[in-house]
């Protein structure tokens, strides 16, 4: 069940990235580092909503 949810989200953050001109702009002007042009980086504004995330969490038991 959780991988389900992982693989489909997973997914969903590779379409939307692929979708990103800005995205498309660094992988063009990135010379040497195959990550970066890969698209294998954070922003800050995913940096920010994964925090977001994490601490929405609740890890108390119930």
């Amino acid at each position: 069940m959780f991988n389900d949810f992982f693989m489909s989200s997973k997914a969903k953050i590779k379409k939307e990235r692929e979708s990103d001109p800005s995205r498309k702009r660094v992988s063009r002007y990135a010379r040497g580092n195959v990550s970066i042009q890969r698209g294998n980086y954070v922003t800050k504004k995913e940096k920010e909503a994964r925090k977001a995330a994490v601490l929405s969490y609740d890890f108390s038991e119930a």
